[in-house]
C-alpha cells in the first residue's frame, strides 16, 4: 500500500538525508507498533516538533535496533540521551516534515496517547500486523509466569492504558490464529489492560510474532522460566 501526500523536504531535511517512506513495509510496521508502546510526538509553541523514544538503559541492544531502523525507515540517526538517574535512554529527532506525516498520513497523535488504536493501513495486511504486534510487544511486554495448584504457566503480556487499543491487539491477535485474552489491570496509582497469551499458546506466539528485543529472547529460552506441560 502506498502512501499518498504532498509532503516536500525543507532545506535542512534534505542536507540532513531525511526521507519518507513511500508505502508500508514490514518494517515500518514495526516501527508503528513501537511508537505506540514506548514513543511520543510532540510540537510546542516554538513550532519544535520532535519524535521520542525510551528504552531502559540495560536494553542497550534494543535501543541500537530502534536507531537501526529508523535510520532504515528514515535515512536519518536518532540522537541519544542517556538518563542515568532514571536509568533509561532517550532517542530522539526534531524534524517538522516527519512530524506532519505521522500525523496526517499515518494518524500518530502529539502529545498523550489517547484512546489511541491500530492504524488500519497496519491491518491491510497479516505481515503488517504480525510485525505491529512485536513492536509493541518489545516495548510494553513481558514474558512472566503464573502458579496455579501446583502448576507453573508461562503468560507473554502486553500492557496498556487504553481500552481501545487493548481491544485492538486481542482481536488482531485472534485473527492471526493466536489465543488471548484480555483484563482489568489495577493497583495503586494505576489502572490499565493486559493482553495476555498463555502456556503453550506463547510457543505459538514466538514462533509466529517473535521478538527483537534480546531480553525477551533471553527470557523466552531459560528453561527454568519454561512451564512443566511444556518441558
Amino acid at each position: 500500500m502506498k502512501f499518498h501526500h504532498s509532503f516536500q523536504l525543507s532545506k535542512l531535511d534534505k542536507k540532513k538525508g531525511l526521507k519518507l517512506p513511500e508505502e508500508i513495509s514490514e518494517e515500518f510496521a514495526e516501527f508503528l507498533g513501537i511508537h505506540l508502546g514506548d514513543g511520543s510526538m510532540s510540537k510546542d509553541y516554538r513550532y519544535t516538533y520532535k519524535v521520542t523514544y525510551a528504552c531502559n538503559s540495560v536494553e542497550v541492544q534494543y535501543a541500537q535496533h530502534i536507531t537501526d531502523l529508523f535510520e532504515r525507515l528514515f535515512g536519518v540517526r536518532l540522537r541519544v540521551i542517556r538518563d542515568d538517574k532514571r536509568h533509561c535512554v532517550n532517542l530522539y529527532y526534531y524534524s517538522k516534515t516527519l512530524c506532519e506525516f505521522l500525523n496526517l498520513v499515518v494518524g500518530i497523535p502529539y502529545g498523550k496517547k489517547i484512546d489511541i488504536r491500530i492504524p488500519p493501513l497496519v491491518m491491510s495486511n497479516a505481515k503488517y500486523a504480525t510485525a505491529f504486534i512485536r513492536g509493541v510487544f518489545d516495548t510494553d511486554g513481558c514474558i512472566t509466569t503464573q502458579r496455579d495448584k501446583g502448576y507453573k504457566y508461562i503468560l507473554a503480556k502486553i500492557c496498556t492504558k487504553h481500552k481501545t487499543f487493548a481491544d485492538d491487539l486481542h482481536h488482531t491477535l485472534l485473527s492471526l490464529n493466536i489465543p488471548a485474552f484480555a483484563c482489568v489491570k489495577s493497583g495503586r496509582n494505576f489502572f490499565g489492560y493486559d493482553v495476555t497469551i498463555r502456556n503453550k499458546n506463547v510457543i505459538k506466539f514466538f514462533e509466529i510474532v517473535g521478538s527483537n528485543n534480546q531480553k525477551n529472547i533471553e527470557k523466552w529460552g531459560r528453561r527454568d522460566l519454561n512451564p512443566d506441560p511444556l518441558l
